[in-house]
């Protein structure tokens, strides 16, 4: 993932959990999502199912991003380190709230750039009608 580019983001539980249970925990997502992710980007739509996420994002550029690493900046590891650390702070929050152990999500979270303004149109219309 590089700084700049807008991609289309998702993963789904570890079957048979939910992700989200409740209201409160889709609450909670989107309370995680503001924390970890509107500082680097910009969140052009946001789906929630009871157990999958889907999301597409807008990353800043270098110049907002740089500032933020405690490190040598690579944009790749910043951006991933970030959507990582989204993940991991949520299933912490949740299996504690749901007494539970364990991975909540896929191993891998799914990825693709999204290249121009007509294949965005067309996953925002694929969000729409689902």
């Amino acid at each position: 993932m590089e700084a700049t580019f807008t991609y289309y983001i998702h993963n789904s539980s570890v079957q048979p959990e939910l992700l989200f249970r409740q209201t409160d925990d889709y609450n909670l997502f989107q309370t995680k999502i503001e924390k970890y992710l509107e500082p680097i980007g910009q969140l052009h739509a946001l789906k929630l199912t009871p157990t999958e996420f889907h999301l597409i994002i807008e990353f800043n550029d270098v110049r907002t991003l740089k500032p933020q690493s405690s490190h040598t900046f690579q944009s790749n590891k910043f951006l991933s380190r970030k959507l990582a650390d989204l993940f991991n702070s949520y299933a912490q929050s949740y299996n504690k709230k749901h007494r539970r152990k364990g991975a909540l999500f896929q191993k891998n979270f799914k990825r693709s750039e999204i290249t121009d303004q007509k294949q965005l149109e067309e996953i925002l219309e694929e969000f729409a009608c689902e």
